[in-house]
């Protein structure tokens, strides 16, 4: 008995694939077999099986279109992926209450919207022009000091005790 592309169990008499290469959309199963008497013929078949997309993960993709600046896309990724799988599960995300990312020389946070409980937001001295944290309404404290803030827009943030927005010297509104 000879088998390519698979294995096979002579206890059970089953035959497993070969895990595809990675961008395979086949794998060919050849399977021969040369049974040496005369009133049997010799066997040969070869198969070619479709594999199956994998299935996307749920959650939110952690990605240029999800998280645009690579900095922050790279902490999330490095923080909350627990699974590294590439994906914030709706557990993952539930559970990051706080974000420490100061100094990381990120340019935007898009993203952090998705981090609905998210309670404390430490961001400061980065390169940020603006910050929306409207959807971030568990927020109770927030430093997003020593960055290019214009505008800033807390008015969501009912839970709200602490705000350091200091050194931002192109801040003009505050709401």
């Amino acid at each position: 008995t000879v088998i390519r592309g698979g294995s096979y169990d002579m206890t059970t008499g089953i035959v497993t694939l070969a895990t595809p290469e990675d961008g395979a959309e086949t794998v060919t199963l050849e399977y021969s077999y040369a049974h040496g008497a005369s009133f049997c013929e010799d066997m040969n078949v070869t198969m070619t099986v479709s594999v199956p997309e994998k299935p996307v993960p749920a959650g939110i993709a952690i990605d240029e279109v999800n998280f645009p600046d690579a900095n922050f896309s790279s902490y999330v990724s490095d923080e909350f992926d627990t699974d590294s799988n590439g994906y914030l599960s709706d557990a993952e995300i539930a559970a990051v209450t706080e974000i420490g990312c100061s100094s990381k020389g990120i340019y935007s946070l898009k993203g952090i919207e998705h981090f609905t409980a998210l309670e404390v937001l430490y961001c400061s001295t980065n390169n940020l022009t603006s910050l929306d944290v409207s959807k971030n309404t568990a927020l109770n404290t927030l430093w997003c000091d020593d960055n290019r803030l214009s505008s800033l827009d807390v008015s969501m943030l009912h839970e709200l005790t602490w705000l350091r927005c200091g050194n931002n010297p192109e801040l003009t509104e505050l709401v």
